[in-house]
């Protein structure tokens, strides 16, 4: 329907289309992003040693895997990354 001040079209239902559709998106996008981002808990590379030789009595080897680790300048990481690195450690060949 033409506006009667100026003769053109009225914009009015799209924009208020376009107004709720902006108000709906951003919430939808903070949902599915904050379900997938977890925050990652570091580990430290004395706790992983300390926490490994309650259970782990291959002190050599504890002793070992933290003076290769603190050769390569790693302190910090998760438990799975750490786990995963002392099991290819003690794996290697001799």
């Amino acid at each position: 329907m033409p506006d009667e001040t100026t003769g053109t079209a009225a914009a009015a239902p799209a924009t208020a289309t376009i107004t709720e559709t902006a108000a709906i998106a951003p919430a939808a996008a903070v949902t599915a992003a904050g379900a997938a981002d977890k925050p990652v808990e570091l580990e430290s590379l004395i706790d992983f040693c300390a926490r490994a030789s309650r259970t782990d009595r291959r002190v050599e080897l504890l002793a070992a895997f933290y003076h290769e680790m603190t050769v390569q300048k790693k302190k910090a990481d998760t438990l799975a990354n750490w786990q995963a690195a002392l099991a290819a450690f003690a794996n290697q060949p001799a």
